[in-house]
């Protein structure tokens, strides 16, 4: 059988299917139907609206969710008339609704008026709707009226008719049409007037809740994550929900299926060759058969793949709902559901024809200057050059502006014969490698490159041998041998006439590259000066600025340069924007923001905010992979260490961060730094001399002198005051604590003295004598008794004896034996004059200790 739609071509519909009037399905119970709360909702507020429109494709659930409504809410004026089969057939049409009606005939008088109505069925068919109408407002007001698979009526005289019936319909009368597609009703009028209630795939495709509701009701026990990726494989298709759970019951591995699950699969092609494929007219099969290669869709891109005048076509294809939706906020962009993409995918067979698309494709991509979708199709064709000179082309581009993840993916899966044989292809995987601050498998590709493009000649090759050179250095970088970085990038002309003669694409943004790795490069090795500037104009922000990588890492290098200032407040705005920007890119931990935490956790040790360092702390660790921010990091770990009394943890970061300084080519000022760390926690106090480096850094440096005098026991107690008082009003608004807690008990007597007298900056001095520990030598509680001081070992288990664990525990995390636990903690006891473990903690926190 062949139905002629009013509205456009032949649909072809099943013969086997018999059609007559359905048993009402709100009397029916299916199994596992999952309540629509939100549907519901909209469902309530439209009763007693002239028309409520529920459209979506096959499979959306919009049958089964009117009536579970209907069923929830126990509506007794119900009628629910299938239309399918209907065709143009006026009179079947209004025989189906005249026996529907009769669901809601309570009266001889009201049957007997149906009967006389289907006399007109032949006779007059045109008469029924206004009839009709009369015999719900005198003997059925307020009912419900259900058209189920509207999109089956065809012919215009039928959906005229419908249309008359639904205004003809006395007031608090609502129909409810359930439809594939929209019906040639003047929709866009009833807008207008607000006569029209519509419910689309957006109100009924599941969201997570509702699939993890369908998928519990079924016993499969599959965990939130499962869930999330069903929904996201199937959009929210009910039916594409429902097929999968089926497959999931007989599925060995449930996680396997769902990983692969695929409009490939048995019974959701099924349905779908059923349902949605075999229903379309043959050219219109074609079509869809030719253009699948590709994800999104325009009639230009369809052209080109051999879909002839596709406009019209890419019109109907929406409108009827086949699974063939133009995409939002791109008017005329169109994509096709990922399941029948995937069903019309594996019908292909024939592989000369799948790489002729797939080459069209390429070509088509790369005239509208769309260089990733082209590679994609250009690597699917099996061209293996052409793909090599769109990668060495916009690699940098690419690896810039987005993760790099995704190209090493893309070009891993090229044969291994191929990737070594296009230096294009192998240069753009160990660039994407080495951007994440990996070396792994580089220095195969780079030898493979180097050997190519010696056979190559011209503006290629030295673009090629450009990029090499960049991987060279970067590699240098992550080895730490930043001296021959430097001189490397120095030695790149930074012209950007030569830059742009590479034929490079965003060659202007390289220009950032090298400039920023020059300044991070000086950061390190202690060229500060030059750093900055360097850093401020790779950072500058722009255009590219807010999604560049190598930009947001000058950004980062430029805030640790802050921080070592002692422009805390300004560090902290740099990173943590840095920070953001690399979240929003997804890559919170990339190598390119290693600096930026750095800078966020010696910012936190300077508040003395010991918890955000802490936290700073454990990010870094995730994104830190380079020699010199290795050892700034461990530390960075030490100084926490100490900050919080744990000495024997301190002592074993402070050695640790020596012997990585002194095994890498690290820069002489990080190796001086974290010698004299270890020289602070082995005295067990932090040491008051500056380097040269420091010295000279702005805030930093003079907070320090002012505190080395006002801690000067020879000069008069006035001038050490005011010394005091210069730092405070330089410290207070940026919280910088760490100078004060350094010089703590040369500073106690001083800082009370502002507390005392209620200066203009006693709360900050008050803080600062909250924070001051007591650092060495014996100590006195406040009942005046001496009190010896604790070992570094003694200081560990004190620590541990805050938390709740047991002293087995205790000796696990500090790798000790319980025994040994047993001995310092009855040695804590005795030094602190106490009996247990609670006057123990009480004490340590009256002197401070913890």
């Amino acid at each position: 059988m062949v139905l002629l739609d009013a509205a456009g071509p032949a649909i072809r519909r099943d013969d086997s299917a018999e059609h007559g009037v359905r048993p009402d399905p709100t009397c029916q119970s299916p199994i596992g139907v999952v309540p629509r709360a939100a549907v519901y909702e909209i469902l309530d507020a439209a009763v007693g609206r002239p028309l409520v429109l529920v459209c979506a494709p096959a499979g959306y659930g919009k049958s089964v969710t009117v009536a579970s409504w209907l069923r929830a809410r126990a509506y007794s004026r119900t009628v629910w008339a299938d239309m399918g089969g209907v065709g143009v057939d006026t009179a079947g049409l209004w025989s189906r609704i005249i026996s529907a009606v009769g669901q809601v005939a309570h009266t001889a008088a009201s049957r007997t008026e149906l009967d006389e109505m289907v006399a007109f069925d032949r006779i007059s068919p045109a008469e029924i709707p206004t009839r009709l109408a009369d015999w719900f407002a005198e003997h059925a007001p307020q009912s419900i009226v259900v058209l189920d698979d509207l999109h089956e009526v065809a012919g215009l005289p039928a959906v005229a008719q419908l249309l008359e019936l639904c205004r003809s319909l006395p007031d608090g009368t609502t129909v409810v049409a359930l439809t594939r597609h929209d019906p040639p009703w003047p929709l866009h009028r009833m807008r207008l007037s607000e006569t029209l209630i519509e419910i689309r795939v957006a109100e009924l495709r599941f969201d997570r809740a509702d699939a993890a509701v369908l998928l519990d009701a079924r016993s499969l026990g599959i965990g939130s994550e499962q869930v999330d990726a069903l929904v996201a494989k199937t959009e929210g298709w009910a039916a594409g929900l429902r097929l999968a759970s089926l497959g999931l019951r007989s599925a060995n591995d449930p996680h396997r299926y769902i990983a692969e699950l695929s409009g490939r699969e048995g019974y959701i092609a099924d349905y779908l060759m059923r349902e949605v494929f075999s229903t379309l007219p043959s050219a219109w099969q074609d079509f869809l058969s030719r253009i699948c290669v590709v994800d999104q869709l325009c009639p230009e891109l369809a052209t080109a793949l051999g879909g002839g005048d596709s406009s019209s076509l890419f019109t109907d294809l929406a409108r009827l709902n086949v699974f063939v939706t133009e995409v939002v906020n791109h008017p005329g962009q169109y994509r096709i559901h990922p399941l029948l993409l995937d069903l019309l995918r594996s019908r292909i067979n024939n592989a000369k024809d799948l790489r002729r698309a797939h080459r069209a494709a390429a070509r088509w991509y790369r005239d509208q200057d769309l260089p990733m979708k082209a590679l994609e199709h250009s690597l699917a064709a099996g061209e293996w050059q052409a793909s090599a000179e769109l990668v060495g082309t916009h690699v940098l581009a690419w690896t810039m502006n987005r993760p790099p993840d995704w190209l090493i993916e893309t070009l891993r899966s090229v044969p291994r014969q191929h990737l070594l044989t296009h230096p294009g292809l192998a240069i753009g995987l160990a660039i994407a490698v080495a951007m994440t601050g990996r070396v792994d498998g580089i220095n195969e590709l780079i030898d493979a490159a180097r050997q190519r493009t010696c056979l190559i000649e011209g503006r290629r090759r030295r673009r090629y041998e450009f990029l090499l050179d960049l991987i060279e250095f970067g590699l240098r970088r992550l080895l730490g041998d930043l001296d021959a970085v430097l001189d490397g990038f120095r030695r790149v002309c930074l012209d950007v006439d030569v830059l742009s003669g590479l034929g490079l694409t965003d060659w202007d943004l390289i220009r950032r590259v090298l400039v920023g790795n020059i300044g991070t490069s000086e950061l390190w090795i202690g060229e500060r000066d030059c750093a900055r500037q360097h850093l401020m104009e790779a950072a500058a922000r722009d255009d590219h600025a807010r999604t560049s990588l190598p930009v947001l890492s000058a950004r980062a290098n430029l805030a640790y340069l802050e921080w070592q200032d002692g422009h805390l407040s300004e560090a902290e705005r740099l990173a943590t924007r840095t920070i953001a920007e690399l979240e929003e890119m997804h890559c919170s931990d990339a190598v390119q923001a290693s600096a930026a935490y750095l800078a966020l956790v010696g910012v936190a040790i300077d508040r003395d905010e010991l918890g955000d360092a802490d936290r700073w702390l454990r990010h870094a660790e995730g994104a830190v992979r380079e020699p010199h921010t290795t050892v700034v990091l461990v530390v960075h770990r030490a100084q926490l260490m100490m900050a919080r009394r744990a000495v024997a943890e301190a002592a074993e970061a402070a050695e640790r961060a020596v012997d990585l300084a002194q095994v890498h080519a690290v820069p002489q000022h990080i190796v001086e730094t974290a010698s004299r760390v270890r020289t602070e926690v082995l005295d067990g106090r932090s040491s008051l001399e500056q380097s040269e480096a420091v010295r000279g850094r702005a805030v930093r440096g003079r907070i320090g002198r002012l505190l080395d005098q006002a801690a000067d026991e020879r000069r008069l107690r006035t001038e050490r005051g005011e010394s005091l008082d210069l730092a405070l009003a330089e410290a207070v608004d940026l919280g910088f604590r760490k100078p004060f807690l350094d010089r703590g008990d040369a500073l106690r007597e001083l800082l009370a003295e502002r507390v005392a007298d209620r200066a203009e900056h006693g709360p900050f001095a008050l803080d600062l004598l909250d924070r001051i520990p007591v650092l060495s030598g014996t100590m006195r509680g406040g009942d005046g008794c001496v009190v010896m001081p604790l070992s570094a070992r003694e200081m560990d288990v004190l620590h541990h004896l805050l938390s709740p664990g047991t002293v087995a525990e205790i000796a696990r995390d500090l790798y000790i034996s319980v025994n040994t636990v047993k001995t310092h903690q009855r040695s804590i006891y005795q030094k602190l004059g106490v009996r247990g473990r609670r006057e123990a903690i009480s004490r340590a926190r009256e002197l401070r200790l913890v």
